[in-house]
């Protein structure tokens, strides 16, 4: 990150991106983000367009894709060369409404509460830690630092991995994030957080890297017609394509035979790879009675 940085500084960003990303292509690595990372944002609710947080910079794709949507846009890091990276974009792509800030590691969001229309945190961005929790812990406080600067009725997107998912279960030895929660886990933490209106989606392939499609985990007939109809169609695809998804691709096709032979594709929206969750702040509680 370092170098480019250095390379955006001397060449400008977008060269040294072209570079970057012709570099990882031609030794087999491939693209690291393009603007389907962010088309999540056409599933969000009808919310206020004021003001939207992201939780990580990525390479800046997320936060330029909301630019478009939103009055402001903040963008919070831990890396200050990432941080560099986003404003270098912003300045050569003259995108006058983005606000990237570095934060320090471990901290609380350095934002008054009820400030954000929308805000962002996926996994593959932003460390869901929390000292001294559990998995479940760690989620918890990241959603409850979401829904204390989110307005009410605003919206959150959280690109989450699945402690259920087919890699798991197939590839025991894969290394694991720490704080992965089931569908059912993300759920109970998010309502009892104060959200509402909790929606799932399956990022496919994955909810890391590119996806190429969000489709809705609780609709059982479309996924049956996923897996019918659109997973069959990734054998026509480019041969980079298909080297790039080599892997997670077998291991899918292994898990959509076996649960056709065996009647068990109704379970596949528990054991997808991670989720796209969206989900609403509810209305304030009003107090208990007697309370001061």
């Amino acid at each position: 990150m370092r170098q480019l940085v250095g390379r955006a500084e001397a060449l400008g960003w977008d060269e040294a991106m072209f570079e970057f990303m012709r570099t990882r292509v031609s030794s087999g690595a491939g693209v690291v983000e393009d603007e389907r990372v962010a088309d999540w944002r056409f599933l969000l609710p009808r919310t206020g367009r004021d003001a939207a947080l992201v939780l990580g910079c990525g390479l800046g794709t997320v936060p330029a894709a909301l630019c478009d949507m939103f009055a402001t846009v903040h963008v919070v890091d831990t890396s200050a060369e990432r941080v560099r990276l986003l404003e270098l974009r912003a300045s050569e792509h003259g995108i006058a409404n983005l606000v990237p800030t570095r934060v320090a590691r471990g901290g609380a969001l350095p934002f008054a509460a009820e400030g954000f229309d929308l805000v962002v945190a996926r996994s593959s961005d932003w460390e869901f830690r929390a000292a001294g929790a559990d998995g479940r812990g760690a989620f918890r406080a990241v959603a409850q630092d979401v829904h204390r600067v989110l307005k009410e009725g605003g919206g959150a997107y959280l690109g989450v991995p699945n402690r259920l998912s087919y890699e798991r279960l197939l590839r025991p030895w894969t290394p694991r994030d720490g704080f992965a929660c089931s569908q059912r886990g993300y759920r109970r933490i998010l309502a009892q957080a104060g959200f509402a209106e909790i929606r799932f989606y399956a990022p496919l392939p994955g909810h890391e890297g590119i996806p190429l499609f969000y489709v809705p985990v609780d609709d059982g007939a479309l996924l049956e017609y996923f897996f019918e109809c659109v997973f069959p169609l990734f054998d026509a695809v480019s041969p980079e394509v298909k080297r790039l998804y080599a892997v997670e691709y077998r291991l899918a096709k292994l898990a959509v035979r076996l649960g056709g032979w065996l009647g068990l594709r109704p379970l596949a929206r528990h054991l997808v790879r991670g989720f796209g969750i969206i989900a609403t702040r509810g209305p304030r509680r009003a107090p208990s009675p007697g309370a001061p």
